[in-house]
């Protein structure tokens, strides 16, 4: 079973307005420790993002993370399962990839239903994670790499604050009348 670690970032951009703001972005890790998942943040955010801060990296519990599925958001699905024989309850947790909140519960019970337990999903939300990581499945990198690039296209890139891609063709006065 993986080690699942979600990451938060953070960093900041001008709108079209030229207001300064804040972008928090959240990302689920296959990883074996803190240290390696940090170097996973800033290899797999280096081709969108010139400067940013991680904001934390935390151990999340996730039974099942469900294959890539490129486009929708990621939704978490709680399954109480009941083992029949000493009728325990159990709760788990699942991360799926779906169009909506019913998607993800048509995904999860797809996933199940050869399950030899008995289950039941309590709930199905909207999770803030917009990407998963996996550093050796190639259909999990690719499910990525798309995420990023549509990130990119909807302008969640960072400025560079030391200016490096300031334009010095345009004279002075161009900037003021603009």
């Amino acid at each position: 079973m993986p080690l699942w670690f979600q990451s938060k970032i953070s960093y900041r951009t001008q709108d079209a307005t030229g207001k300064w703001k804040t972008i928090n972005e959240s990302f689920l890790h296959d990883g074996v420790s803190f240290t390696d998942v940090e170097a996973q943040i800033f290899k797999i955010v280096e081709d969108r993002l010139k400067e940013f801060e991680v904001k934390s990296i935390a151990q999340v519990k996730f039974e099942n993370v469900y294959e890539p599925y490129v486009g929708g958001d990621f939704y978490k699905v709680t399954v109480v399962s009941e083992d029949s024989i000493d009728e325990k309850k159990t709760t788990s947790f699942h991360l799926v990839a779906a169009a909506d909140v019913v998607d993800a519960e048509k995904r999860a019970e797809a996933y199940m239903k050869n399950w030899l337990s008995s289950h039941t999903i309590t709930g199905v939300v909207k999770s803030p994670i917009l990407g998963v990581w996996h550093p050796v499945a190639e259909d999990w990198q690719t499910d990525f790499k798309q995420r990023m690039e549509d990130l990119a296209q909807d302008g969640h890139t960072s400025v560079d604050i030391n200016q490096l891609e300031m334009n010095f063709e345009s004279s002075v006065n161009e900037s003021v009348d603009s």
